[in-house]
């Protein structure tokens, strides 16, 4: 099966950046790293919907890609339109929250590509905060929201079924 716009979503800490650069690898899609951009110039975007919306809309006129991030109040409804394939990344909160922790230690020595390179990391607590609640308070919000997605959307639980998804991707 071939899909030219696969949206990524799901928890923090999930393993949507991991599965992006491991299908990137296999097809040669170029990836599109929500975070990155976000990051990148917080003063710009942050509390600006309108403004990050009109730069997921701009890469989502491309034709090919793999788009990894979350924002959904700026990009829910254009990733919809345009999204071949949304896959879900729905996993526990405790392996998530692992996952963040892990990261976050281990991107001291390793410099993460998803993010920008000067990306300071200032609100950890307030982001594991997030992380904690997220199942309980965007996943509803999420899937209420994409009831009317006339594409594919495949729900990934564990790494499991993400590797197997990545063999038939």
């Amino acid at each position: 099966m071939k899909y030219e716009r696969i949206s990524l979503f799901g928890i923090p800490g999930g393993g949507k950046s991991t599965f992006a650069r491991k299908l990137s690898q296999k097809t040669g899609q170029e990836i599109i790293y929500m975070d990155r951009e976000f990051l990148s110039d917080l003063d710009k975007y942050f509390g600006h919907n309108e403004v990050f919306s009109k730069w997921v809309k701009q890469q989502s006129k491309k034709d090919s890609w793999i788009m990894d991030g979350n924002y959904k109040e700026a990009s829910l409804e254009i990733r919809k339109d345009r999204s071949d394939l949304i896959i879900f990344f729905d996993m526990p909160t405790y392996l998530a929250l692992y996952r963040v922790m892990k990261r976050s230690i281990v991107s001291k020595f390793k410099r993460r590509v998803d993010v920008p390179t000067n990306f300071k990391d200032s609100s950890f607590f307030q982001f594991i905060k997030h992380v904690k609640n997220y199942n309980a308070k965007n996943r509803k919000k999420f899937f209420s929201n994409i009831d009317d997605y006339s594409g594919e959307l495949i729900i990934v639980k564990s790494k499991k079924q993400a590797a197997q998804l990545l063999d038939q991707l």
